[in-house]
């Protein structure tokens, strides 16, 4: 009976290991290469800022290694699901994602202002990372089964009607900076699956009227005053603005190559605030210098470039609507972190995925990714072709201008 048990074991395990070699197969290395290097790069970053002090505390750089390590399991647990469930569990993702914007909003933690973090036993969620994944299955099963009259603005409004439930409650925390991304993810979605210019147009003026409308009544004094600060850098020196000149004189004190690791004044003496969160790419600049920043700006257009390739070889609009979606939320996050540490975006608090400190962005990303290496799966690679996207066709045929093509 022992043997029968032990050989069921053992059976079970080359099945195991057998779907992982498969699975393994067909992850695109230069994908995984960029990020693990953008991995590396932030754990080498809260290392330094570990030595900080008479006694280093390696606690973060432990938790981090923890919600990375989370991460690869999600992303392989991810990865063997069927990329179609989503669109046939598209209720579940809807009434999960509003349920933890709502529960944060009643019993969540506050961290500076802001009401989005959810305790659990010693470790916090950021529920807002998770809606950032929610919301692109959501837009890309409707743009899905609404890519016929995606030229309507019918559909356009109903679009943004998914993207106002969900951007609500983030801006209620308030947490301006993944509203906006949140915003940036949906509308970018909307301009490479096609988007008429009269709508365009009408959506540039809508932002506009909305822009003046919140700050009045929806941005708090501290985020108008950010915004103030970054336009006039000279308006609050020592205030408002002393986060992001302390980043911008660390980036610019690494020069080239950079001080070496641990050698970086600005961290080093904590002149630099919030360093392991919002502005640990200011510690990889000034430590590793313009050498440094421009590796973590080659992986993303690594990722941006693979994600776009995969994009045209889509088998279909849906799976085609859910990697442009992921491109560009990681795309948008990651950029918008840069230019806050370049001093080029008003601090808003968005971090790096897989780079700054926080496990909630590491696990999102990784079941993101995780569907998009689902969707890879499916699309042979020895037969690469530019897909046309059905819905941008079907707005085409809906003028009268061409054909549909395939």
């Amino acid at each position: 009976m022992s043997s029968i048990r032990d050989r069921l074991s053992l059976d079970d395990c080359v099945s195991v290991v057998e779907h992982l070699r498969a699975l393994w197969s067909r992850l695109d290395s230069v994908l995984m290469a960029a990020l693990a290097l953008l991995a590396t790069f932030g754990l080498v970053g809260l290392s330094s800022l570990a030595l900080r002090g008479h006694a280093p505390d390696f606690s973060v750089v432990m938790r981090q290694g923890v919600a990375l390590g989370l991460g690869v399991i999600a992303f392989f647990v991810v990865a063997r699901i069927d990329w179609r469930a989503w669109e046939r569990w598209w209720p579940f993702v809807a009434v999960g994602t509003l349920s933890v914007l709502i529960a944060v909003l009643v019993v969540g933690a506050r961290v500076h202002g802001t009401r989005g973090w959810l305790t659990i036993g010693s470790w916090t969620l950021q529920p807002v990372e998770f809606a950032k994944i929610g919301l692109i299955v959501l837009q890309a099963v409707y743009f899905r089964r609404r890519a016929r009259s995606l030229g309507r603005l019918r559909t356009i409004l109903e679009s943004a009607a998914i993207t106002a439930v969900i951007v609500v409650p983030v801006l209620l925390q308030p947490d301006l900076g993944s509203a906006l991304v949140l915003l940036a993810t949906w509308f970018g979605m909307l301009l490479v699956l096609g988007l008429r210019r009269a709508h365009l147009l009408m959506f540039a003026l809508g932002a506009f009227a909305a822009a003046v409308v919140a700050w009045f009544t929806v941005l708090q004094p501290y985020q108008r005053e950010r915004m103030l600060t970054f336009l006039d850098p000279n308006r609050d020196p020592q205030g408002a603005g002393y986060n992001q000149r302390q980043a911008v004189i660390a980036i610019g004190a690494g020069g080239w190559l950079g001080r070496g690791f641990g050698q970086g004044t600005q961290a080093q003496l904590r002149f630099l605030p919030e360093a392991q969160s919002d502005f640990l790419p200011a510690v990889v600049g000034e430590e590793f210098g313009f050498l440094g920043m421009a590796v973590l700006v080659v992986c993303l257009l690594a990722i941006a470039i693979r994600l776009g390739l995969l994009a045209r070889r889509c088998p279909d609009d849906a799976s085609a609507a859910l990697v442009v979606g992921i491109a560009i939320c990681f795309g948008v996050q990651s950029a918008f972190n840069l230019a806050m540490n370049l001093g080029v975006a008003p601090v808003m608090g968005v971090p790096f995925p897989f780079v700054s400190a926080g496990g909630s962005a590491i696990l999102a990303f990784a079941c993101a990714f995780g569907m998009v290496s689902s969707i890879a799966a499916t699309v042979p690679r020895a037969e690469p072709r530019a897909y046309a996207f059905d819905v941008l066709a079907s707005v085409r045929d809906a003028h009268g201008t061409s054909e549909r093509c395939g």
